[in-house]
């Protein structure tokens, strides 16, 4: 695991058994007093009682106003029963709204956890949020806006060396996209200090290898503990994958349910953290699984299931919900489509409920529920298994103990939890069963005897259970005047949650995440008393003033201490009170603007500390407290936010400029633009290619080209923006061709654009770069020239027999370009600058032939400068240019290296805003590398981390923030 910079360096940990009974905030102890990172695996973790006895034992805020598991608690009700601050009357667009922003790097679709007065190894105090990513990252940020200048209180990687977070096209679908990292929501012990969480990742050499890791992470600085972090691996007796047993996949198996952490009487240890698996999309032989470790030590399994050991499928999704449990450790869950023969003494569960047990180190289900149409809920995939478990309390009436459940067709199931009901094919054996009449893919609320739920393209409705009959109505008693999302959209309901004090004060809070992937999250508040009644939602106020990060499906807000966050596409929303907030105000003049001009931004603030100004095109500016004129020279249509912060508190408003004409060679509207070669051109090779393209929807992945319907080249956009340009040289033969340029789009579209254009044949006085027979030539430089960096490769090779297939180049024995030849010709040349470090070289060229062998040319050339070398003093990381906090053009050159601190140094990877940009093997395997690798970046502030993966294992690293004009 890489750990990031901390804000302070961490101490020891603190734990239950050390903490006294004086009312306090939660805080470290010194390096003498023992550390739960430090316990040894046999020590037994605190009985359930003791954990009460301590749980009462820590500050009110801290157990009133924390978020330590999805939905709030085990039952998965979804209230947050102790929020003093927000009313009825104070959740309004004139008095609450959007507060800040939390910046991440990767997708966040686990739910964000909160922790109240923590104590930080520094002695400073802080509410603290935490956020997992999909790009494998753990956040710890001051909850209420006060974090230090690098934007968070802590941040981990939970990468292993030379890993990096899993694509959607290494699991063939787009449910989540484009990274799979950390997808269900961590789960937190309080008691003990601790975060659980489960992290995807892949390897980054050969061929891919796939991981998933439970880790155990401090509170305090997120360093693990616990024995973690341990790699998940599980097996059981079954012939479902056609053997005598099936094991647990970790490309197959998609973690996308929130972990519990309950109480195990019974079992090996006193408490367990319990993790559920689905699959990505259906795809694959895949199996549903449910696997738990004790709690005080993770390297120890504790219990291992799956539902479909002698079929298939049944995966566990619970639609952003979780496993849930009662007091007494039951488990509960719903499994969806796949094989079910329980019924007949078989140990497949497909659409089924059920309730699990752990008994010495054996996880078996102690009582299920099927309906009897399961078949045809398994042929039209309107499976159960979509919502968590959800835990009614106590009732009075003749069945005390229910639990509600769900398929996606919209029917609910009210079960006896402690006798499910089993299967039986005439009739439910269900309490009741009833439906709300469209799609549901979402969890659920219940609330003063109250179940709330959204389905998709349906309003988000209310229906109070009886007390007596204990039987839900035929039909809703209120409902929202809006729908949320479409029918059959694939997640586009919601899942509400509810705050209060007590019962006092209640507020119906739901997210409509209809534009998920394109457009941000929309917050309402109602009343749940009357959902006619809207409090406020965050379309309300003037100039997109609390617009939310871009939405993510089966996302539910968090409500905590005053404040609702809700997470998004890289980022975390926060809105509150705004009443004490200091005015900003943004005008664009004029806000239409040419491509290559300017524009006057004029921002005014009021009683702030600091302003700032920051565009969507990844422009930062610094304004006095109280504003000022800024200018602008956007190249897209870009969005500009001004936040304005006063002591603890920050508030932001945007406005947009539009640029008619972009610069460069970009559309502007979605399309693709070809600038060079123009249409009918007549040019000579290699042929420059400009072009560019704006996304229709999403983001702009990368750029093709094709030459005659043969892929030429691939650019990947390392930012991943709207819009993207590249120029590049390409080969061409003598004649016409046929050329395409195609965008492809985050959201799985295209754009294009084609034209046609002529190669010309070489002219008498003008040396063509090409071998007089089979071999290779190189052009310039030339032998034991001196050239500056970058410089101009030109080379050739000619086949011997059959065609050449490439050309790359070896400098100082290290591969620097490969070029393929999209003609598949028998001669073929290249033009393409590289970059090499001040010194003398060697140059290498080899051409490969289609049909095996290869000819090559080689020479010495000289680039000229004294910096040749850049190493830290000591073993681990520098870099030596550009420095710290500079400002730099496109393209930017990293001079930079690392040493060992045993064994050689087996590569240096370059990382820009948490993505991998270069990796440079050391193929002298020497205890140093220096590095000299340029970066084509976007404009904008930019953080880079060189990291340096020794032989002997482990990493070095360093990192920094340039700004690209």
């Amino acid at each position: 695991m890489t750990i990031l910079p901390l804000l302070v360096p961490p101490t020891a940990v603190l734990t239950a058994s050390n903490r006294d009974a004086c009312p306090g905030p939660l805080t470290s102890l010194s390096s003498s007093q023992s550390a739960a990172s430090h316990r040894s695996p046999r020590t037994p973790f605190p009985p359930p009682s003791l954990v009460l006895l301590l749980l009462f034992l820590l500050p009110l805020a801290a157990l009133s106003q924390s978020v330590t598991t999805q939905q709030y608690t085990n039952a998965r009700i979804g209230i947050q029963s102790q929020e003093t601050v927000l009313t009825p009357s104070n959740v309004s667009a004139s008095s609450f709204g959007k507060l800040f922003s939390l910046p991440v790097a990767g997708h966040v679709y686990a739910q964000p956890l909160y922790v109240a007065a923590l104590t930080l190894p520094d002695n400073t105090v802080h509410n603290v949020l935490f956020v997992a990513t999909e790009q494998d990252y753990v956040y710890a940020f001051d909850a209420d806006g006060n974090n230090p200048a690098q934007g968070y209180l802590w941040r981990v990687s939970l990468l292993g060396a030379n890993e990096t977070w899993v694509s959607y096209q290494d699991v063939n679908v787009g449910d989540i996209y484009p990274d799979i990292g950390i997808t269900g929501t961590p789960v937190i012990d309080p008691s003990t200090l601790t975060l659980y969480v489960v992290a995807k990742s892949k390897s980054q050499s050969g061929t891919p290898q796939f991981f998933q890791r439970l880790h155990a992470l401090s509170l305090l600085d997120g360093s693990e503990k616990l024995n973690g972090p341990t790699l998940i691996q599980a097996s059981v007796p079954g012939t479902g994958d056609g053997g005598t047993t099936i094991s647990f996949n970790p490309l197959l198996n998609n973690q996308r349910a929130g972990l519990l952490l309950a109480a195990t009487p019974h079992g090996p240890s006193h408490s367990s953290v319990f993790i559920s698996w689905a699959s990505h999309g259906d795809l694959g032989n895949y199996h549903g699984w449910v696997i738990s470790y004790d709690a005080s030590n993770i390297a120890q399994q504790t219990g291992v299931w799956s539902d479909s050991p002698n079929g298939s499928q049944g995966g566990i999704w619970l639609a952003g919900g979780a496993l849930s449990s009662d007091d007494a450790g039951n488990i509960f869950l719903a499994a969806g489509n796949g094989t079910f023969d329980a019924n007949s003494g078989g140990s497949d569960y497909g659409d089924s409920a059920l309730s699990l047990s752990l008994t010495g180190s054996t996880l078996a289900p102690s009582s299920y529920f099927t309906p009897a149409d399961q078949s045809v809920l398994d042929a039209d995939d309107t499976d159960m298994g979509i919502s968590s478990s959800l835990i009614l309390p106590t009732q009075s009436g003749p069945i005390p103990h229910l639990t509600l459940t769900a398929d996606k067709s919209g029917t609910l199931y009210l079960l006896n939890r402690d006798n499910l009901g089993g299967y039986t094919p005439t009739n439910n054996t269900s309490v009741q069963t009833f439906s709300i009449g469209n799609t549901l893919r979402t969890s659920m609320t219940f609330f003063n005897n109250t179940l709330y739920l959204a389905g998709e393209g349906g309003p988000l409705t209310a229906w109070p259970l009886n007390p007596v009959t204990e039987q839900f109505p035929s039909a809703p008693t209120t409902s929202t005047a809006i729908n949320f999302g479409c029918s059959d959209c694939g997640g586009a309901g919601s899942t509400p949650v509810i705050s209060a004090n007590g019962t006092s004060n209640a507020i119906l809070w739901a997210l409509d995440t209809s534009a998920r992937e394109n457009g941000p999250a929309i917050l309402h508040a109602y009343d749940p008393a009357n959902l006619q009644s809207e409090f406020y939602n965050s379309s309300q106020a003037p100039n997109n003033r609390d617009a939310a990060a871009v939405a993510i499906k089966f996302s539910a807000p968090v409500v905590a201490n005053g404040h609702v966050y809700v997470a998004g596409v890289n980022a975390v929303t926060a809105y509150g009170q705004l009443t004490a907030y200091p005015t900003v105000n943004i005008n664009a003049t004029p806000a239409t603007i040419p491509s290559g001009s300017s524009s006057s931004l004029n921002v005014t603030a009021t009683a702030t500390t600091q302003l700032t100004l920051t565009g969507s095109d990844g422009s930062t500016y610094t304004l006095p407290p109280a504003g000022g004129a800024q200018t602008v020279s956007p190249t897209v249509t870009t969005t500009y936010t001004a936040t304005a912060i006063r002591a603890t508190t920050k508030v932001s408003n945007s406005t947009t400029v539009t640029v008619t004409s972009p610069g460069g060679c970009i559309p502007s509207t979605p399309g693709a633009l070809i600038c060079a070669p123009t249409p009918q051109a007549t040019s000579s090779s290699p042929v420059t290619i400009t072009a560019g393209a704006t996304a229709s929807s999403g983001y702009l992945a990368a750029l093709r080209v094709y030459i005659d319907n043969v892929a030429a080249l691939t650019v990947n956009n390392p930012s991943v923006t709207k819009s993207f340009q590249f120029s590049q040289a390409l080969p061409a033969t003598t004649g016409a061709h046929y050329l395409v340029v195609v965008g492809y789009t985050t959201t799985g579209g295209t754009v294009l654009a084609s034209e046609n254009f002529t190669v010309s044949a070489p002219s008498a006085t003008t040396p063509l770069c090409m071998p007089a027979s089979a071999g290779a030539v190189i052009c310039s430089p030339s032998p034991a020239a001196s050239a500056t960096s970058p410089l101009t490769l030109t080379a050739a090779a000619t086949a011997s027999s059959g065609n050449l297939a490439a050309i790359r180049a070896y400098i100082d024995n290290v591969a620097a370009l490969t070029v393929n030849n999209p003609s598949a010709s028998r001669s073929f040349v290249i033009s393409q600058p590289v970059t090499a470090a001040p010194g003398t070289h060697s140059l290498v060229i080899v051409g490969y032939q289609s049909n095996g062998g290869a000819v090559l040319a080689s020479e010495n050339f000289t680039v000229a400068g004294t910096s040749t070398t850049c190493l830290p003093s000591s073993p681990g990381a520098i870099f030596c240019s550009p420095g710290s906090n500079a400002t730099v053009s496109s393209p930017v050159t990293i001079f930079a290296g690392a040493t060992a601190a045993s064994g050689s140094l087996a590569a240096i990877r370059i990382y820009v805003d948490n993505v991998a940009q270069a990796l440079i093997n050391n193929t002298q395997a020497t205890p140093s590398l220096t590095i000299h690798q340029p970066l084509t970046l976007p404009r904008g502030t930019h953080y880079i981390v060189l990291v340096g993966y020794p032989s002997t294992g482990g990493s070095v690293s360093a990192a920094e923030t340039i700004t690209v004009q």
